[in-house]
């Protein structure tokens, strides 16, 4: 795992690492679901850097160098994805509304 972030109410952990983003139960530890990335370009070696979610625990970003993908959490799918080719991204964001 390269990134972990806990939901606002604690009862949800985040980890991103390869290609895949895994949602867990934090208090029993199982996986609740897993889902790819999906996306050659999404990071160099494609790890997922930084994990963060909303506030509502609604919305789930991550980043690696060149990009930043935004995951609805209901229905996980991708929802925005940023790409920066020509430099790279070298800090987290905090979402409070997508």
């Amino acid at each position: 795992m390269a990134a972990l972030c806990v939901s606002p109410d604690g009862k949800t952990l985040f980890s991103g690492a390869w290609d895949e983003v895994i949602i867990w139960n934090w208090q029993t530890g199982e996986i609740i679901k897993t889902f790819k990335v999906n996306s050659k370009h999404y990071c160099k070696f494609n790890w997922i850097d930084i994990l963060t979610i909303s506030l509502d625990d609604r919305f789930l970003a991550g980043m690696s160098l060149k990009t930043i993908k935004v995951w609805d959490l209901e229905t996980k799918q991708e929802i925005y994805s940023f790409n920066n080719e020509d430099n790279s991204f070298t800090t987290s964001v905090r979402m409070d509304k997508p």
